[in-house]
This record gives C-alpha cells, sequence and structure tokens, in this order.
C-alpha cells in the first residue's frame, strides 16, 4: 500500500500535488482571515447570513474567514457586554465567512436573518436563545440550570447536553429538537405551524395554538391546554 511505500515527507508532497493537479488547492487559497480586536462579552447579536462558531476560551477572541469581499463588509463591536456580528451597508455578493468566536461563557445569543450559530459548550445558571428568520441555532455540551429558547419565523434549533428546565416559545413554522438534550422540567408555548420535538423526566407544560407538531418524549407529567388543528403527543 502507499503508505508503507513512502515515508511521511513523500506521502505529504503527493497529496499537494494530488490537490492542486484536481484544482481544489486554489479554492482554500481564495480564502483570507482576519482577526477583530474586542473587548469583554457574554452575548452575541447576529445579523445577515454568516456562520458563526463559539468554542471555549479563556480571552475573548474573534476571527473571521472566508471570501476577502466578505471579510472586508463585516462590522464586529462590543457595546454592553453583546458582541455585534454584522455587514457595513451595501448589497453584497460573496461568498459569506465563518466568524470563529472565542468566550469563556455565554448568556444569550439573537439570531436575526439567515445566518447560523453554533456553540461548542453551554454552561452557567441561565442561557437564552433568540431567533427571528430562518436562522439555525446549534447548542452543544449544555451544562445549565434554565435553556430557553424564543423562536419567531422558520429557523431551527438543536441542543444536547442536560438542563433542569426548558422554555421553548414558538411562532410560527420553525423546527426545535431537544430530545438529546436531557431535562426534568418543560414548557412549552407554540402558536402556529411549527414542529416541536422534546424530552422531559418530570412535568411538561404544553400549551399551543395552531396546525402544528409537538413531540415530548420521556414519559413526564403533562398538563396541556391545545386550541387548533394541531398533532401533540405528550408521554
Amino acid at each position: 500500500m502507499l503508505k508503507r511505500l513512502l515515508p511521511l515527507p513523500a506521502m505529504a508532497v503527493f497529496w499537494a500535488a494530488f490537490w492542486a493537479a484536481f484544482s481544489i488547492a486554489p479554492l482554500h487559497a481564495q480564502e483570507a482571515d482576519r482577526q477583530f480586536p474586542v473587548s469583554a462579552f457574554d452575548a452575541i447579536q447576529t445579523r445577515g447570513s454568516d456562520r458563526v462558531k463559539v468554542v471555549p476560551g479563556d480571552a475573548s477572541v474573534v476571527i473571521a474567514t472566508g471570501d476577502p469581499r466578505a471579510l472586508d463588509t463585516l462590522r464586529i463591536e462590543v457595546k454592553d457586554r453583546v458582541l455585534y456580528i454584522d455587514r457595513k451597508p451595501g448589497n453584497w455578493r460573496d461568498k459569506g465567512a465563518t466568524v470563529t468566536v472565542s468566550a469563556s461563557t455565554l448568556r444569550a445569543v439573537t439570531i436575526s436573518g439567515s445566518g447560523s450559530v453554533e456553540i461548542a459548550q453551554v454552561t452557567g445558571p441561565e442561557f437564552l436563545g433568540s431567533m427571528s428568520g430562518s436562522g439555525a441555532l446549534y447548542l452543544n455540551g449544555v451544562d445549565a440550570d434554565l435553556v430557553e429558547i424564543r423562536q419567531t419565523g422558520s429557523g431551527a434549533a438543536t441542543a444536547n447536553g442536560r438542563a433542569k428546565s426548558i422554555k421553548l416559545s414558538v411562532r410560527g413554522s420553525g423546527e426545535i429538537d431537544t430530545r438529546a438534550l436531557q431535562a426534568q422540567d418543560l414548557r412549552i408555548d407554540m402558536t402556529g405551524s411549527a414542529s416541536i420535538h422534546a424530552k422531559a423526566s418530570g412535568t411538561a407544560r404544553i400549551n399551543t395554538r395552531g396546525s402544528g407538531v409537538i413531540d415530548v418524549k420521556g414519559s413526564p407529567q403533562c398538563v396541556i391546554n391545545q386550541k387548533g388543528t394541531g398533532t401533540l403527543r405528550c408521554g
């Protein structure tokens, strides 16, 4: 096999030549990265269609990677401990950017537009995720007392980990899936045609209006107030 015939340096040369031959390397060469100086923050508000990835770290650091045209139009600043990620005014046509954020802890994230925010670790007493539009929120490694997600529009949200309580407030046609988030108590308030999948082991309080779908696993004690033609399964 190839790995037995070539030493590591030769393999590196081989793969470099391989990717160059198939014109894949130039695609990556077109990307750029830029670091934005920021002060300390514990919340994020993003607008637009860019991707945001949050990783744990002791220092507050923001690095954007992607189309140089996108990096030139990014507007990143901190006000009142909120990190704002936005674009300068204009009709921009680019391939977008990925903004990697390092933060010790986050208490809230607000998404407006079609962008996405993925958080590698959510810790602390409370976390609030607010969404309007068609964006996406991904919460990983949750370890909190309360996780609350407020959604308006057609966006999507997922969460995994554990929390004592979950609150889901949804208006519109979005999708929320917290089945991988272990929780004791759950509260759902839904209006519209959204789809919610959740799990609770204690009490599930559900208020729903419209034609949406709610499916709650975990055999909780269910307290239900339902109006409309939607589908509801609890327990």
